[in-house]
């Protein structure tokens, strides 16, 4: 992709008609396909004479546009500046288990590669020319400490932690750590195993997939979530006489459960990480919603009546955060 930065008119604020504003419309779309090719560009105005501008051409070069009024001996000239094209694409990259998204742009001027962060342009790679885009990575690994630190002085947005899986990793089921056990599948057969045990989840998988297991932990966990939280959504809705409209189980981002003023119950898949305890408190205080959609004393003293030990929930969560990343 090229980019061209926005340049600066010298000359005075011009005050035509909108005849003479189409024609600065011309003019600018012209600077964009000359620009590509020709920089710096120099515009010769006569803003005296009717149809300027008389003559826009590159410096240097042997080409030029001509306008109405081409050839007055005498034009007024006013240099205008064309910054440089420039190619730029975006990147992601892991910052300690963090998603960390940075521009990398491609520069005539620059003489070296540059890194730089900032509150307004956020993580930025330089690179000259000629330099391959595959370069960008390497120096942003190099310096993945000073960028983790310089992204919280500077305030630029990391994404959530991604978790790293593989063989010996411990993955949350039901409150309990389970260590991974990673086997390949036979040649010729290709359907995912899932068996978990007491203190242990083997995952027998295609050869493809074992080296990111996270797309296949998470549809381990959505299957179970499917298996486990519609029947205590069920169990839940009994105590309080109310049935939902809908359960959807899927993926929450900044809430474990909600509940609709149409009666749709949604919840969070990764609930099945959590104790079962926790998840029949998450449950039933979506459930109460369907009683009184509010945070009012009377659904506090519903939710109170039918699970007394729901505040404890908030604890487990907030002090298990890190173990329930995916």
């Amino acid at each position: 992709m090229v980019a061209l930065k926005v340049f600066r008119i010298v000359h005075p604020p011009f005050k035509g008609n909108n005849q003479d504003r189409s024609g600065i419309r011309s003019l600018a779309e012209a600077l964009v396909q000359v620009g590509r090719e020709f920089t710096p560009l120099w515009i010769f105005v006569n803003p005296d004479r009717e149809g300027w501008p008389t003559k826009f051409s590159p410096s240097g070069g042997p080409h030029g546009l001509n306008w109405p009024g081409a050839g007055d001996p005498n034009p007024i000239s006013h240099e205008i500046q064309v910054v440089e094209p420039v190619s730029e694409k975006t990147e992601t990259v892991l910052i300690k288990g963090r998603p960390l998204c940075y521009r990398v742009r491609k520069s005539r001027r620059a003489r070296k590669m540059g890194l730089s962060v900032s509150p307004r342009e956020g993580v930025l790679v330089t690179l000259p020319w000629r330099v391959s885009y595959a370069a960008a990575p390497g120096l942003v690994d190099e310096y993945a400490d000073w960028l983790d630190a310089k992204a919280d002085e500077f305030n630029v947005r990391l994404g959530p932690r991604v978790r790293q899986y593989g063989s010996g990793s411990a993955v949350w089921v039901f409150g309990r750590p389970h260590r991974l056990e990673v086997r390949a599948l036979p040649v010729g057969r290709s359907r995912p195993r899932f068996d978990l045990a007491e203190d242990g989840l083997l995952l027998t998988l295609p050869p493809d997939r074992i080296l990111d297991l996270r797309p296949s932990l998470e549809i381990y966990l959505r299957r179970l979530a499917r298996e486990d939280l519609p029947a205590r959504v069920q169990r839940w809705s009994a105590e309080v006489g109310r049935n939902p409209r809908k359960v959807i189980i899927g993926e929450r981002t900044s809430r474990w459960g909600s509940c609709s003023s149409r009666g749709t119950i949604s919840l969070c898949y990764r609930l099945v990480m959590t104790p079962p305890e926790v998840i029949d408190a998450v449950v039933a205080h979506e459930v109460c919603h369907l009683v009184h959609l509010d945070h009012s004393p009377r659904f506090y003293a519903l939710l109170d009546r039918i699970c007394p030990g729901h505040r404890k929930t908030k604890d487990w969560l907030r002090d298990h955060h890190e173990e329930l990343i995916l």
